[in-house]
Formats: structure tokens, sequence, C-alpha cells
């Protein structure tokens, strides 16, 4: 039951509203990890708990060992190896965590080349995601791929590490 997680975690947070959000929604502990330096600066600068991570490297420890729940919207299709940054993130989490995870689908519509339009490395085919998550060691727990009104073809998961 996601009503137990006490701690979040935000990958690739840009700006800390779901950092607020979820501290003012009863979340004790909320952090961000972000690639760009500015955007922790920013963040800490609000009186919030940010951290550079850069999940195209992997090159150190992601420790998300005290999260209860981990976010990760858009991003991962930003990466030239999101298997590489998913296995990261497992290896990161703590037993019994979740991590809820969304991709826009553009394969379909690209071909095997990247959506370099939108800075996009790496582009999703339907369930890809879902087979990397299970590759990785994660529990999939649920798929939707509705999107807002207007919004392109997506897919989101809840994933859990441990049973």
């Amino acid at each position: 039951s996601l009503s137990n997680c006490k701690s979040f975690a935000e990958l690739g947070f840009r700006m800390p509203r779901l950092l607020n959000y979820y501290l003012n929604n009863g979340m004790e502990y909320a952090i961000g990890f972000d690639v760009l330096e500015s955007n922790v600066i920013y963040a800490k600068h609000l009186g919030y708990e940010a951290e550079v991570y850069d999940l195209n490297q992997c090159d150190k420890n992601l420790d998300l060992s005290k999260i209860d729940l981990s976010v990760c919207y858009h991003v991962l299709e930003h990466l030239s190896d999101p298997m590489k940054a998913l296995k990261a993130i497992y290896d990161g989490m703590k037993e019994n965590s979740y991590l809820h995870v969304e991709v826009p689908i553009e394969g379909f519509q690209e071909g095997d080349k990247p959506n370099i339009r939108y800075c996009h490395m790496f582009p999703f085919y339907q369930k890809d995601l879902g087979w990397m998550l299970q590759n990785c060691g994660f529990k999939l727990l649920t798929l939707s791929n509705k999107a807002h009104e207007g919004g392109g073809l997506i897919e989101r998961y809840l994933v859990k590490k441990g049973d």
C-alpha cells in the first residue's frame, strides 16, 4: 500500500513542484536528483533537499536506501542507455520500495531513430519499458497508457523492488 510511504524521491526533477506537493501531503522526507547543478542549487535555495546525479553516466551509487516511493517522469527517453539507469535505480532502492515511471511511446513514429526534436536519445516502443523493468528485477504492479487530454501515447508503470 502506498499509504505507508513516508519518503519520496524524484529522479530528474527540474523544478521542485513534486517535492513540494509530497512534503505538503504526508511525506516526511523528500529529495530530488537532477543532472543539472543549477536545478539543484535552485531547489536548495528554496529549502528542498537535492543532489546532482547523472542517469546517463551512473558513475556513482544512487542512494535511494531511505526512500519508499521514487518517481521518474519523462526522463529515460533522454538517456542513451535507459537500461543502465534503471539498473542503477534498482540497485539504489531498498527492498519493498516503489518506483513510478513514465515515458512517451514514439518509436512507431520515428522508426529506430531518436526524436531529437525533443532531445530524446532513446525511442521507446510499446512494452519496452515493462521489459526493461522486469529484466532489472522489478515486479510490475500496474500499467497505464492514459495521457492527459491531447497528450501523446505514453506508458506509465508502478513497480516494486522485492515481493
